[in-house]
């Protein structure tokens, strides 16, 4: 009976893996930046699904109290796992950076990242 029911406790979890949309990662410099400062921010996106409907450039940047000065190419660094790397320039107190994924199977994935003005 244990064996029957850590098989399915094990099948439960890979199928769970499965279904789960994509993971977002905002890599940037130390929170705390100054007014007017230019840093770079790195983006990791991993889709753990295989077809996903979604393109990796449908990927949305939402700004608050910052701008995008450049924006790299999409590169994909391993299977399913891309990353693009991102100039912003901090124009205001509450500066924060959202990246969303719209996906219409897994659902919304969204991370936010926010800077220390100082």
């Amino acid at each position: 009976m244990k064996k029957i029911a850590f098989l399915a406790l094990l099948l439960i979890m890979t199928r769970a893996v499965h279904l789960a949309g994509c993971s977002i990662e905002i890599v940037g410099p130390d929170p705390k930046v100054k007014l007017n400062q230019t840093v770079t921010v790195t983006v990791q996106v991993d889709r753990p699904h295989r077809n996903c409907p979604l393109e990796i450039t449908d990927t949305r940047f939402e700004t608050t109290d910052l701008s995008i000065k450049h924006k790299s190419a999409w590169q994909e660094t391993a299977p399913n796992s891309f990353q693009i790397e991102l100039k912003v320039k901090i124009t205001g107190k509450n500066a924060a950076l959202k990246v969303i994924r719209e996906c219409p199977k897994r659902g919304t994935a969204e991370e936010t990242a926010r800077f220390q003005v100082g």
